[in-house]
């Protein structure tokens, strides 16, 4: 059986749908796309139709390029006023050999669950940190014999109205959400590795108006904050210097600007028309000057949160966003932000560009979920897996079937 996953990720300037398959406890990317949004204010959906387009038009473009519907999905919401909050649940093994499966676990996580009772909140996402059996303590359980199983872990919550207006919003499109996560999940799911799973450390997303900031503990979100800047201040500063509006702003950073001025060139220059009407010539080293300013600014603002968030030395400050794939960008991280600092890199060809990073990352997740409890899922029927299955009764391009093997699970 394929196991097909399909994540949305709803974000301030655009609309990113990621589709992956399962095989072989490997992830493939099969299809990609972003569309723009201009639905959002700081994070927040402020025009639900405007962002029910975009939606419409990302789902119907992957559609299109695998020849499959798509009707259920996965995907993350806002950080705005998330909450933390440590559990413990202990069950006993009732089985006759007293040896831990999947039901055991689903049965210590439900409990765990019976402990929390903020009606004025809403779950998103329970953490485990770990697991112990037989005096033995371990990620995952299965196969220990133990007459009795505990798990401590970590309840993620956050105001209902950040939930039910990203999932409404989904359902009026016919689309089932599946999973629900917080992006800086799918963030560090995407970006991890075996040594940053180990140690205590932040994620920032640049986004377009906002940038989250969540400290993770050998992999266990705990806290998360979010500053009001994003790609779109540096759009505004290139629109309010040159007169331009803030769309052919966004292009010709896109195009043309770099992370820092020592790597631009003075005689390396761009024509444009104003919004005067005037001609003018802008250069990639003026140009450059200008986007260093902000993210010098953006940086500082983001070290003195992290500064603030964290009580203990951190071994790693991952960043990534769209944002992050200006050239040069990985040049100024160690500078500013210091020298444990980097910019994310994602393993999947195809998929490189960190403005994915939740979308993937919310997959990875969900995955690793599904993994834990044992069971076995996937989010399209019999009748479309046998059309991705069979090329030529499809109208798969072959182009968006990247076969980018990753051994996520073998790390």
């Amino acid at each position: 059986m394929k196991r097909i996953y399909t994540s949305v990720d709803i974000g301030s300037d655009t609309v990113k749908v990621v589709v992956c398959e399962l095989y072989k406890n490997k992830i493939n990317l099969l299809a990609k796309t972003t569309v723009s949004n201009s639905g959002l204010k700081k994070g927040l959906i402020t025009d639900v139709e405007s962002v029910k387009k975009s939606v419409k038009m990302a789902i119907s473009q992957v559609e299109e390029m695998l020849g499959i519907t798509i009707d259920k999905v996965l995907t993350d919401i806002p950080s705005y006023f998330s909450e933390f909050k440590m559990v413990n649940s202990s069950v006993e093994v009732n089985n006759s050999d007293y040896i831990i499966g999947s039901k055991e676990v689903n049965e210590v996580i439900e409990e765990a669950l019976k402990g929390y009772n903020d009606y004025s909140r809403e779950m998103i996402a329970l953490m485990p940190i770990d697991f112990k059996a037989n005096d033995e303590t371990v990620k995952d359980p299965k196969g220990i014999k133990s007459k009795y199983l505990s798990m401590r872990g970590v309840i993620a919550t956050t105001p209902k109205k950040n939930l039910y207006s990203v999932v409404g919003l989904l359902e009026s499109l016919n689309l089932e959400v599946t999973d629900i996560s917080l992006g800086a999940i799918g963030d560090y799911a995407a970006l991890k590795d075996k040594e940053v799973d180990k140690q205590a450390g932040f994620v920032v997303n640049i986004g377009g108006e906002i940038t989250n900031i969540s400290l993770f503990n050998k992999g266990i979100m705990i806290n998360n904050s979010i500053i009001q800047r994003g790609g779109q201040n540096i759009d505004s500063d290139i629109a309010y210097i040159y007169k331009l509006d803030l769309e052919e702003a966004k292009k010709i950073k896109e195009k043309y600007a770099l992370a820092h001025r020592n790597y631009a060139n003075d005689s390396e220059t761009i024509s444009v028309i104003n919004r005067l009407g005037e001609k003018i010539e802008i250069s990639e080293r003026e140009l450059s000057d200008i986007v260093y300013s902000r993210l010098e600014e953006m940086l500082n603002l983001i070290k003195k949160e992290i500064n603030g968030l964290a009580n203990r030395e951190i071994d790693y400050i991952i960043v990534t966003g769209g944002t992050t794939n200006i050239p040069y960008f990985d040049k100024i991280i160690e500078p500013l932000l210091g020298k444990n600092a980097r910019v994310g890199e994602m393993k999947i060809v195809g998929i490189r560009n960190n403005k994915y990073s939740s979308s993937l990352g919310t997959i990875i997740s969900f995955i690793q979920k599904l993994r834990l409890k044992g069971k076995d899922f996937t989010m399209i029927d019999s009748e479309d897996a046998n059309i991705l299955s069979s090329p030529k009764k499809s109208n798969v391009n072959e182009t968006n079937i990247l076969k980018a093997l990753i051994g996520f699970f073998d790390e």
